[in-house]
């Protein structure tokens, strides 16, 4: 006798008759209801600007993570300031410098 015979279940096979069926709605993209899962992403916004951080990156000085770290330590420099603001947002045509060396976005 095993310490599970006492506890006996009976259970019920699942098939597409025992449950309850779902009034199924068309789907529509103007409307809310009908979406699919994993509608809700943030679409990008093209304004012609990027992170600071992703621009060293691209310029091959560093990796994104370590750029944070140098924008934070007040090395880089844009059109002539020093930023130390983490997500600060710049163009490609502005002049960014890193340890007084201008940088080209690839």
């Amino acid at each position: 006798m095993n310490r599970h015979s006492g506890n006996k279940r009976t259970y019920t096979s699942k098939t597409k008759n025992n449950r309850p069926e779902k009034a199924s709605k068309p789907y529509s993209k103007s409307g809310a209801q009908g979406k699919p899962k994993g509608s809700f992403k943030r679409k990008a916004k093209d304004d012609g600007t990027i992170r600071l951080n992703k621009y060293l990156a691209h310029a091959g000085v560093c990796s994104r993570r370590d750029a944070d770290m140098y924008i934070e330590a007040g090395v880089v420099k844009v059109n002539g300031k020093v930023v130390q603001e983490l997500g600060y947002k710049v163009t490609k045509e502005d002049k960014v410098q890193f340890e007084d060396q201008t940088l080209r976005y690839q």
